[in-house]
């Protein structure tokens, strides 16, 4: 069973590290990679979960865990630096709860519905690979935040 959670625990740990790199780096440098790296990889990753051999298995598991866990170790400092601080508990509150019940909501909808109508059981990856440019569009459209003081 503790083989099933070594992708959990990368992903744990790889949270706060990507935060900490963060503050070094800059905030968009690291999204970038992992909105990009989603957008490259998720068939590929989609495919190895879906092989029978358990190595290649925990290896897409590993790469998902890797891209996932950099971006959500930057978004919550990045979302906190993008409103001014009147606004920033509503704004951040409705903008993150909206688009999760919204997208996160739908998301098991949508992917059986791929999966019905292709009939291709790795179709999810490029909804997956649609949010990861959406995702992209609106990185590349931020400021750096990390090295300006909050006001």
């Amino acid at each position: 069973m503790i083989r099933w959670q070594i992708a959990g625990i990368v992903f744990l740990l790889l949270i706060p590290a990507a935060g900490a790199l963060s503050d070094r780096v800059g905030r968009k440098p690291l999204l970038i990679v992992s909105a990009l790296g989603t957008l490259l990889l998720a068939w590929p990753l989609f495919w190895m979960m879906h092989h029978p051999h358990f190595a290649i298995i925990l290896s897409g598991q590993m790469g998902f865990a890797v891209l996932i866990g950099l971006f959500l170790g930057v978004c919550p400092a990045t979302m906190v630096e993008v409103f001014p601080a009147r606004v920033r508990c509503s704004a951040l509150s409705v903008g993150y709860n909206l688009c999760l019940g919204v997208l996160g909501g739908t998301t098991p909808l949508v992917v059986t519905y791929l999966i019905a109508r292709s009939h291709d059981d790795l179709s999810p990856a490029f909804y997956l690979m649609l949010a990861a440019a959406l995702s992209l569009a609106v990185i590349l459209s931020l400021r750096e935040t990390a090295t300006i003081p909050l006001k």
